[in-house]
C-alpha cells in the first residue's frame, strides 16, 4: 500500500513539475511566444493587426473567436489546450543548454527527457551528469550528432522546439536570409526543391528564388511570412545547420570506412541533405556512408571511389 501511494505522490510531483513549466499567453504579455501565436492566427485569419510581440485587445478577440470555432474554452486566454490546438507548444523552450546550465528551462527538458524514458535521475533542473547522458542516449538514438549539449535541433527533436516561440532570452537563433551562402544555404535549397518549392539551381546563393520558395514553404506551414529562414523553417525541413567549410577536412587526410569522428559527421549530413544518405548520422564511416559517397561522385563527376578527399569535400560541403 506504501509503495502505490508513493507512486501516487512521484506522479503528483511530476505532474506538478510539467504544469508548472506551462506556458499561458493573456492581455499583457509580451516577447517573441506573442509573436508566434499572432502569426499563427494571423495565417488562420483570426489576427488582422501587426505582429508586434504584444498581447493587446486585437489579440485577446483574434484568440477569443479561435476558441469558440474550436470548441475551447473560450476565455481570450492562450494556455496548453489553445496553444496545443495552434501547434505551439505550451512547454517552456529551451534552446543552447549545456552542462552547468540550470533553472526551469532544464527542468523542461529534463521532464521531455523523462518521459521518453532517457532520463531516470531527479527533475531537479540542474543540467549535470545524468542530464548530459540523457542527452547524448536520446543524440544517438535519433541521428544527432551525438555531443549532449541541448541545442536547437536536439530541443526541436523533443518538441522544445524555438520556432514555437521559446527561447531563452540573449541567446541567438539561426537565421538565413537574402545574401547568404554555403553549405546549409544549399540544404536550404535542395530540401525546398524535394518538396517542389525551389524551381532554381542549388548554388549556396540565397537570393530571389530561394526567398520566394522560403516564403511560400512558410504560408504553406502557417508561419510567419518573411522569407527568412529560421530555426522554425530549418526543422520543419530536417536541414541541419552547420558552419562546416571545406577547411574543416584535416588537411592530407581522407575519410574512408572505419574513419569516425566531426568529420564524418559533417559528411553523413551534407550526404543526407542532398538525399542520398538515409542512415543515422553516427559519425562512424560505415558501408553506407561509403555507398552514399560513391552515388555522389558518380552523380557529379568525380572519380568514384567511395572515399572523401579534399576534391568531394568541396564538392560536397561547399
Amino acid at each position: 500500500m506504501k509503495k502505490i501511494v508513493g507512486l501516487i505522490l512521484a506522479l503528483v510531483l511530476i505532474l506538478s513539475a510539467v504544469t508548472a513549466s506551462a506556458l499561458v499567453l493573456k492581455e499583457g504579455s509580451t516577447g517573441t511566444d506573442v509573436s508566434n501565436l499572432q502569426s499563427k492566427l494571423k495565417a488562420l485569419g483570426y489576427y488582422k493587426d501587426t505582429v508586434d510581440g504584444k498581447y493587446g485587445s486585437s489579440t485577446w478577440q483574434a484568440v477569443w473567436w479561435y476558441q469558440k470555432d474550436k470548441g475551447l474554452k473560450v476565455d481570450g486566454i492562450a494556455g496548453s489546450q489553445t496553444l496545443g490546438s495552434l501547434g505551439l507548444s505550451a512547454a517552456l523552450s529551451v534552446t543552447n543548454l549545456k552542462y552547468g546550465s540550470s533553472g526551469d528551462a532544464v527542468r523542461a527538458l529534463q521532464n521531455a527527457l523523462k518521459k521518453l524514458g532517457y532520463y531516470k535521475a531527479n527533475v531537479d533542473g540542474k543540467y549535470q551528469d545524468a542530464t548530459w547522458k540523457a542527452v547524448w542516449l536520446f543524440q544517438r538514438d535519433k541521428g544527432l550528432f551525438p555531443d549532449g549539449l541541448a541545442g536547437s535541433m536536439t530541443l526541436s527533436t523533443l518538441g522544445l522546439t524555438a520556432g514555437s516561440g521559446y527561447a531563452i532570452p540573449g541567446t541567438t537563433a539561426v537565421k538565413l536570409k537574402y545574401n547568404a551562402s554555403g553549405f546549409t544555404v544549399r540544404a536550404l535549397q535542395t530540401a525546398l526543391k524535394n518538396r517542389g518549392y525551389y524551381k532554381g539551381t542549388v548554388d549556396g546563393s540565397y537570393g530571389d528564388e530561394t526567398w520566394k520558395a522560403v516564403w511560400l514553404f512558410q504560408r504553406d506551414n502557417g508561419l510567419s511570412t518573411d522569407g527568412i529562414a529560421g530555426s522554425d523553417v530549418l526543422s520543419l525541413l530536417k536541414v541541419q545547420y552547420t558552419t562546416s567549410t571545406a577547411s574543416s577536412l584535416p588537411g592530407g587526410k581522407t575519410l574512408t570506412v572505419g574513419s569516425s569522428g566531426s568529420a564524418v559527421w559533417t559528411v553523413q549530413n551534407a550526404l543526407k541533405n542532398r538525399g542520398y544518405y538515409k542512415g543515422a548520422l553516427d559519425s562512424q564511416y560505415g558501408n553506407s556512408t561509403w555507398e552514399a559517397v560513391w552515388w555522389f561522385q558518380r552523380n557529379n563527376g568525380i572519380p568514384a571511389d567511395g572515399k572523401v578527399g579534399v576534391t568531394t569535400w568541396n564538392k560536397l560541403i561547399n
